[in-house]
């Protein structure tokens, strides 16, 4: 899907987002208290996340997809 489908996902459904040219279904773009974060997990820690400042590729990519098992 194209980003402006993918982001008002997150928004109006409150859905995590993934690209699939990111490789890794446990990271993902999610709302977190109002702010766009890249969200993760991993085995040493279970709640990574950092704000998210979307990129020119992000913006034009049409690998968007709504992430269901995260």
């Amino acid at each position: 899907m194209d980003f402006v489908t993918a982001i008002t996902a997150v928004f109006r459904d409150n859905d995590r987002i993934t690209r699939a040219t990111w490789h890794n279904r446990h990271i993902f773009v999610a709302l977190e208290e109002g702010i766009l974060c890249i969200k993760g997990f991993n085995k040493e820690n279970d709640d990574l996340f950092h704000p998210w400042t979307v990129t020119e590729q992000d913006f034009f990519a049409s690998d968007w997809e709504v992430v269901t098992d995260a």
